[in-house]
């Protein structure tokens, strides 16, 4: 089992961002004179959904290495695919779209560290793929890593909010190393199992379904 602590480089994984270099897809969109870049190393297909997390003290990582100036990019998105309904623990039921009377905890997706979205874990949860916008100067040149957990409930928790299962997708049929998980909260992680704090399977190896969409000026 290899182990990582959290904040430290990882692997030296270097992504050359050039039309062609296999994992980079290149776009252009639109009237925004922008060329969107698609940073990925699954093929599409998920053939295993757990990727799952239950809990603040497990989290998932993606490892995304840049090999541009951050200061290049104009705009920047977060795609990833769920790979099945979120579930609800005090209900035991999976549910994919909001309930009425059904309070999720929040679930906060970070980008080196840095929180870059919070919100009800139904509305990032739900079956399918999810594209979210950041903010580029969260991006570093080098290693990125991309984290999903639940947030901390509070004691006085007054929407009197849950925990459930996040299901990420996996892409079992490819394994680079940039992929890993943690029991502990973060403080470790490891690449021999996506599934947190389970011993090591194939329906658990392989690549989260986690990609990276940068923004570059067509000028």
């Amino acid at each position: 089992m290899k182990t990582i602590k959290s904040g430290i480089a990882v692997t030296s994984i270097f992504i050359l961002v050039f039309l062609g270099v296999k994992g980079v897809k290149a776009e252009n969109v639109g009237e925004d004179n922008y060329v969107w870049i698609t940073i990925q190393d699954d093929d599409g297909v998920d053939e295993s959904y757990w990727g799952v997390c239950f809990h603040p003290g497990q989290v998932i990582c993606k490892i995304i290495n840049l090999d541009i100036n951050p200061n290049q990019i104009k705009k920047a998105k977060i795609w990833y695919k769920i790979g099945y309904a979120p579930y609800f623990s005090p209900l035991k039921k999976h549910f994919n779209k909001p309930v009425e009377g059904i309070n999720w905890a929040n679930i906060q997706i970070l980008v080196n560290d840095e929180v870059a979205i919070e919100t009800e874990g139904i509305f990032l949860a739900t079956r399918g793929c999810h594209e979210i916008s950041i903010k580029p100067q969260l991006l570093e040149k080098g290693e990125n890593t991309i984290k999903f957990r639940w947030s901390e409930l509070s004691e006085d928790n007054p929407k009197n909010a849950s925990y459930g299962g996040f299901y990420m997708a996996i892409d079992t049929s490819k394994s680079y190393n940039r992929s890993c998980s943690s029991k502990d909260g973060g403080f470790t992680f490891d690449f021999d199992t996506l599934r947190p704090g389970q011993a090591p399977d194939e329906r658990w190896q392989g690549e989260y379904m986690i990609r990276l969409k940068i923004a570059l000026s067509a000028k």
